[in-house]
């Protein structure tokens, strides 16, 4: 993106250019009437009707081109005038034909001269307003963009979320979303837009995503990136406020620069939350919407590390699966609300007898399970005792009209890693488990030791 000063270096309006236009400034001025005239005619060709050549051009426009003073002055007639052919809807091609029609006048005037060093030098002129008429364009159409993009990234996170019946992560999303709304209203704010965010907070301590960070947010991004984030986030206030702040007062030269900057600066701010949210997303994903325990697609993927830890550091892989008994009885009886609440109990009292190191997963309908490493084989079954017991003694809805007792049978499995069976073989051995238990009479717990591969007899 190309801003005011580069323009001046890249379109350069020299030292002969200047003297030559001021040579003749005296002639060019006579030819304003003639010029007002023909910008009228060409209004008329491309059915402009609601402008007029006063509304089109600024008051001192012509004048400015003609003048051969090329300072400060002349780059605000310029920036401006883009800003308004911009605002008034006219098309970046309308404008360039603009321009071409421009050129063919100071071509004929330089011909009454028989100048071509004059046309020559107000061509430059003229390129540099079609050059910052350009950039205007480009900026603007930065904004379409990034409001385009903006509500497309946010459609997709929300139907993501709504596809898989994941309520979103309102507080992240929101930030994510006020963020983006400060940008687009900086950039809007420094070509002369009105914006619709109410009450333009300049400070980063103050906008809507700081106080975010002061609520908790900041205690969501991982502590390796905090300072990078924080750094980015104020760089994005700063370079946007310095923009609106040059915009106000007339300097355009180096707008453009400073909303380049704190695009970059942005995009360091949007990845952390992007990021954040996607880990909500993934997490939510992998979880047991009733319990909070991770469901069968989490267990898929910590199986497969457990099972490598295991092998490296020569420890047995235990599982164990716990089935409440008759479980069904209970929504029958008393409807799944309480059924509900009774797996959220269970889930309760398997969180207190776990160790911490201990993963517990909803494997589904009644049924969990728990995966835990040992350095003996008779881990799994003191866990699934225990798990058992503290079941058989609770007292669901003591003191109402649903209390109730219920137990659970458990199948445990002792592993050892060393052994190649997979996922689906050692599941399988475990399930056995608590298949004996239920037929055994229910409220027990079977366990398996699993150390060597039974040899097939021919």
């Amino acid at each position: 993106m190309i801003h005011i000063s580069t323009i001046k270096e890249m379109v350069r309006i020299s030292p002969l250019d200047k003297l030559e236009v001021e040579k003749h400034y005296s002639y060019l001025l006579e030819q304003e009437p003639q010029f007002e005239q023909s910008v009228a005619q060409w209004i008329e060709a491309y059915q402009l009707h609601a402008l007029t050549p006063e509304l089109l051009l600024a008051n001192d426009y012509y004048q400015k081109l003609i003048h051969g003073v090329y300072q400060n002055s002349f780059y605000n007639v310029q920036y401006h005038q883009a800003l308004y052919w911009l605002k008034s809807g006219l098309t970046q091609n309308q404008i360039l034909l603009l321009f071409a029609h421009m050129r063919m006048q100071f071509i004929m005037y330089a011909e009454g001269l028989e100048s071509d060093a004059l046309a020559s030098s107000l061509c430059h002129v003229l390129d540099v307003g079609q050059s910052i008429v350009a950039t205007i364009f480009t900026v603007a159409e930065s904004i379409e963009r990034m409001k385009a993009r903006s509500s497309q990234e946010i459609r997709r996170l929300k139907n993501s979320y709504r596809l898989v019946a994941f309520d979103l992560p309102k507080d992240v999303l929101q930030a994510y979303i006020d963020h983006q709304t400060w940008k687009i209203s900086a950039f809007e704010l420094s070509l002369g837009y009105e914006t619709n965010i109410h009450g333009f907070e300049t400070s980063h301590l103050k906008c809507c995503l700081a106080k975010w960070l002061d609520n908790g947010g900041l205690e969501l991004i991982p502590k390796s990136k905090r300072r990078k984030f924080l750094n980015a986030h104020e760089q994005v206030h700063r370079l946007g406020t310095m923009a609106i702040e040059e915009s106000n007062h007339n300097r355009p030269e180096n707008i453009v620069e400073l909303l380049f900057e704190m695009e970059v600066a942005s995009e360091d701010v949007m990845e952390v939350l992007l990021n954040l949210i996607e880990q909500e997303f993934v997490a939510a994903a992998n979880a047991d919407s009733l319990t909070g325990f991770p469901n069968r697609r989490a267990f898929d993927l910590e199986f497969d590390k457990a099972l490598a830890f295991a092998k490296r550091h020569d420890f047995w892989l235990d599982l164990v699966i716990v089935d409440v008994d008759f479980f069904k009885a209970v929504n029958d009886e008393h409807g799944h609300v309480v059924g509900d609440a009774v797996l959220k109990r269970v889930a309760e009292i398997l969180d207190h007898v776990a160790r911490t190191e201990d993963m517990l997963f909803r494997w589904g309908g009644e049924e969990f399970v728990i995966i835990t490493l040992d350095k003996d084989s008779e881990g799994s079954e003191m866990l699934a005792e225990r798990i058992r017991k503290a079941v058989e003694e609770e007292v669901f809805f003591a003191g109402t009209e649903q209390e109730m007792h219920l137990t659970v049978s458990c199948g445990a499995l002792s592993y050892w890693a060393g052994l190649s069976l997979s996922e689906e073989e050692v599941f399988e051995l475990a399930d056995k488990q608590l298949y004996l238990a239920k037929e055994n009479g229910r409220n027990q717990v079977c366990h398996q030791v699993y150390d060597v591969i039974p040899i097939q007899k021919p």
